[in-house]
């Protein structure tokens, strides 16, 4: 991600990000996947469109469970 060079045009653009905005997600899970070790291996979700989130407590650790528009369900310890 680079900034350098974005703010050239006056005040409105002072800030944007080379690649578009998008580039921060798509960085971010990149360096999830690369960063994960074997034994927690992440996935990524992207361009998912979720629908309902719930946190449920009853296990030892806490667990998200996510449902998405196109009727999928993911279970994870962990959600950004």
């Amino acid at each position: 991600i680079s900034f350098r060079g974005c703010n050239t045009a006056g005040p409105d653009l002072q800030y944007r990000v080379r690649g578009g905005t998008q580039a921060i997600p798509l960085r971010i899970a990149a360096w999830i996947e690369n960063n994960s070790s074997n034994n927690h291996k992440s996935q990524i979700m992207l361009e998912s469109v979720v629908k309902q989130v719930k946190i449920q407590d009853e296990a030892k650790e806490p667990q998200m469970i996510v449902s998405t528009t196109d009727g999928r369900i993911f279970r994870s310890r962990a959600l950004v």
